[in-house]
């Protein structure tokens, strides 16, 4: 399952009504792992240079 909100806010409001503990429970059992990944990507005139490895 992959999500995309438009802001955090957006976010935050989903995961506060219940839906999004509903979905998990759902699926669960059909996972064998779970992997979760929250970033914010700010707006594309404001990236920066990539990171030197």
């Amino acid at each position: 399952m992959v999500a995309v909100f438009d802001s955090v806010e957006d976010l935050d409001a989903v995961e506060g009504d219940g839906k999004v503990e509903e979905a998990k429970a759902a699926v669960r059992p059909l996972l064998d792992e779970v992997l979760v990944l929250d970033f914010v990507v700010g707006p594309a005139g404001e990236a920066q240079a990539p990171a030197s490895l």
